[in-house]
């Protein structure tokens, strides 16, 4: 199958076969073409909102778990260092 397009004189032109005559676009053809393309991109777009606050949400509990890890352990160190121990109470915000 061939499919082409191309502007001629500023307005958009198909053909079928290779050295066929070029057709013009309908207005109504062009104008569900747009109306298409804006809502794919409107749906890409909300996507890669709802991803991007996906990650952003995800990095931050990482990063908190780790800022967790770090504290308790320096804790658990110094304590041990001074002869005690530590009693370990995770209270989850």
């Amino acid at each position: 199958m061939y499919y082409e397009e191309k502007l001629i004189d500023g307005i958009l032109c198909y053909r079928c076969t290779p050295k066929g005559d070029w057709t013009k676009f309908t207005i109504e053809s062009l104008s569900e073409r747009a109306y298409n393309d804006r809502q794919k991109l409107k749906a890409l777009t909300k996507c890669v909102r709802e991803w991007t606050q996906h990650w952003k949400n995800t990095f931050h509990f990482h990063v908190k778990i780790f800022a967790y890890i770090n504290f308790f352990t320096y804790l658990c160190i110094n304590n041990l260092k001074q002869g005690g121990y530590y009693e370990w109470k995770i209270r989850w915000n």
